[in-house]
């Protein structure tokens, strides 16, 4: 029995299993305290760096529809308690109340703002609809017996003349009427029906000129057309004197139904309204077209562009162009194997960036640097919802479908507001030191100002 133990005492098998036990044990607490601490750590991390924001003002409507964003104030028609009602949001105050905000900005159906305390009335009570002027002092009918179009009035950005559609002998006439002078000046006659409900007016920024269909251009003096355009889609930059527009333009043949562009060219033409000087910006390639109008930056120094090519009826974008009409000359590529779309092409002031949405995929171009990130926005585009990206001077503001991201200096991406609901829209303050979300929710619409974190730290909405 006593060689037994021996034996046993001396096996170094039995030792090594021993050692090997209370090494297993040893690795177990060890393992437990790292992980004890490691959560101890992200814990207090989490607390420094998932701030949780105060919440200002918030309120729960059944409908909203945004008319109009300015000086920190969102205005808005909202539904609530089965009422309707015109709404203003002041986020400098932090302060939502019911205000009839239409007897100074309009409301763009019946009732149009033109500055110095005059506003157009449209009233569409009995056979025809009639037109007065309201001045303070009362109101006086400018035009009456008008035809029953649906076609919205035009006002110049000045609030001094406004388009407007009358009846002829046979069909309608496009008419320009100068409020200061008091008179209508004809610009078109014989327009069908169909094509006054559908007629496209843009002003120049200076009002000093408009543009009818993309393509006919009028002095609004004396209504004179001074120029039809070789082409079609024409945008004005933002400084009024220069017009971009696609030349040596066709249809596109599309199937029933199908989306796309309507109009395809071979050139990007710029024209210079004052001075009548015309020139080339940039001519497409032999299988190459171009797809859509121009779209400037807000200063008008840069201007974008998509081209590609049109096969079996499908339309395939390859390239976004960016050019300053000098030697600034950007091209970003696509390569895409399936028909694509192009949604929401936009430039930041003075072309720092560059953003567009392909087949639901944003794409975020820093210019400066050529770097790029990409985001999922297809419940956005699915929606029509295109104010989902915010330009800064030093970054861009992107809604997600539960939050808000801010991507700053060397594209470098920060969470700023997390929410359970789905986010519909959102507004910055002039400071950027608070937040207006619009997020949908059970109960409703919910609009909610929150005050940003000095920090651009992450800032999280609990679930209600």
């Amino acid at each position: 029995m006593q060689e037994k133990q021996a034996e046993q005492s001396n096996n170094p098998f039995r030792k090594f299993s021993f050692l090997r036990l209370r090494f297993e044990r040893w690795l177990t607490v060890g393992t437990i305290f790292l992980l004890l601490c490691a959560g101890l750590f992200w814990v207090v991390w989490s607390w420094e760096g998932d701030e949780t924001p105060e919440v200002l003002q918030e309120a729960v409507f059944s409908e909203v529809v945004p008319y109009l964003y300015e000086n920190d104030r969102f205005y808005f028609r909202g539904k609530t308690g089965g009422r309707r009602g015109n709404f203003v949001f002041d986020l400098k105050k932090g302060r939502l109340q019911k205000e009839d905000w239409t007897r100074h900005y309009g409301d763009n159906h019946h009732s149009y703002h033109l500055g110095k305390n005059r506003r157009l009335f449209v009233n569409n009570t009995g056979n025809s609809p009639s037109i007065f002027l309201d001045s303070g002092s009362g109101r006086r009918p400018l035009l009456v017996s008008l035809p029953l179009v649906q076609q919205p009035l035009s006002i110049s950005p000045q609030g001094d003349a406004f388009v407007y559609v009358d009846s002829g002998k046979n069909a309608l006439n496009l008419q320009l009427y100068q409020l200061d002078k008091g008179r209508s000046l004809l610009l078109e006659k014989g327009i069908a029906d169909k094509e006054a409900q559908n007629i496209q007016i843009d002003w120049s920024p200076n009002g000093r000129y408009l543009l009818a269909d993309g393509c006919r251009i009028y002095r609004v003096s004396d209504g004179r057309m001074i120029r039809r355009l070789s082409g079609g889609s024409a945008v004005w930059s933002p400084k009024g004197k220069v017009l971009a527009y696609i030349s040596q333009s066709q249809s596109v043949p599309l199937k029933k139904g199908a989306k796309g562009p309507v109009l395809q060219g071979k050139e990007m033409r710029l024209w210079n309204v004052e001075t009548s000087r015309g020139r080339t910006l940039y001519r497409a390639g032999d299988k190459e077209w171009i797809l859509q109008r121009a779209v400037w930056d807000p200063n008008g120094r840069y201007l974008t562009f998509p081209t590609g090519r049109q096969e079996n009826e499908k339309i395939y974008y390859e390239q976004v162009h960016v050019m300053d009409g000098k030697m600034f000359h950007y091209i970003e590529g696509e390569q895409n194997l399936l028909p694509t779309r192009l949604e929401n092409l936009r430039l930041s002031e003075d072309g720092n960036y560059l953003s567009y949405a392909v087949n639901g995929i944003l794409k975020l171009i820093n210019l400066q640097t050529q770097e790029s990130r990409s985001y999922d926005v297809y419940p956005q585009e699915k929606k029509n919802r295109s104010e989902y990206v915010r330009y800064d001077p030093g970054g861009v503001w992107l809604g997600q479908t539960h939050e808000i991201l801010y991507v700053g200096e060397g594209m470098e991406e920060k969470e700023i507001y997390h929410t359970s609901a789905e986010v519909l829209g959102f507004y910055l303050s002039s400071q950027r030191d608070k937040l207006l979300v619009m997020e949908e929710t059970e109960k409703g619409l919910k609009l909610r100002l929150v005050a940003l974190p000095r920090d651009k730290k992450t800032a999280r909405i609990q679930p209600d």
